[in-house]
């Protein structure tokens, strides 16, 4: 009979230490969000001050952006750049340039006007260590119709 009172008194025992193991975790849990919604509230800050409307948690550089089908994607925002004689050239964030063949191909969307449009790209997109923050295809392609030097413009 003393046996089984002494396995009570340590069940009881472990039953106190386990409650505040759980309380002190609760604690902690509570603390640590107070602590995220503290930080989630200055980003909120930062952005608003800036204008912008979105906060890239992956690089300065990089922006949620609407892919092929109406997919979403975190990626490395592209600068336009133009040279001297007036050709319009892409720089990635890694410091390559994405460049055109110079062929114009026909963008046709139904129920929409057709237009025509240049293709740039890299071969250094193979080799880019960040490749996964920019693109998931094999490279980078950026798609620009003609009225784009209006819209950059603007």
């Amino acid at each position: 009979a003393e046996y089984l009172q002494d396995l009570d008194t340590c069940d009881a025992q472990e039953d106190k230490q386990a409650i505040e193991l759980k309380k002190r975790d609760v604690a902690k849990k509570l603390e640590e969000l107070k602590e995220r919604k503290e930080y989630y509230g200055s980003l909120q800050k930062v952005m608003f001050k800036s204008g912008e409307k979105q906060i890239s948690m992956s690089g300065p550089g990089s922006r949620s952006l609407q892919l092929k089908y109406g997919i979403t994607d975190v990626c490395c925002n592209v600068q336009a750049v133009a040279d001297r004689k007036s050709k319009t050239n892409y720089t990635c964030p890694q410091a390559a340039i994405l460049t055109t063949n110079g062929k114009e191909y026909e963008k046709v969307k139904e129920g929409r006007a057709t237009y025509l449009v240049k293709n740039y790209s890299t071969d250094q997109c193979f080799s880019c260590p960040v490749k996964h923050l920019c693109t998931r295809a094999q490279s980078r392609e950026i798609e620009r119709n003609q009225y784009q030097d209006v819209v950059i413009l603007a």
